[in-house]
C-alpha cells in the first residue's frame, strides 16, 4: 500500500462519514420541524381551552332560573 492509496482511502472514508452525518442532520431537522408544528397546534389548542374555561361561568354559580 502506498502513501497515495492510504490518503485516498482516508479521504473516501471521511467523505462517507460527512455524507452520513449530513443525512442524519437533515433527518433531525425534519423531525424538529414536525415536532415544532405539533407543538404549535397543541399550544393553540390549550389557549383555546383556557379561553373557553375562563369564559364559562363558575361551576358553583346556580343556573339563572333559580
Amino acid at each position: 500500500m502506498t502513501i497515495e492509496t492510504s490518503v485516498e482511502e482516508h479521504i473516501a472514508h471521511h467523505a462517507a462519514a460527512i455524507d452520513d452525518i449530513s443525512k442524519q442532520m437533515a433527518d433531525q431537522w425534519d423531525a424538529i420541524r414536525r415536532l415544532d408544528t405539533k407543538l404549535d397546534r397543541i399550544i393553540h389548542h390549550l389557549k383555546a381551552m383556557q379561553e373557553e374555561a375562563e369564559a364559562a361561568p363558575p361551576a358553583s354559580t346556580p343556573p339563572p332560573h333559580y
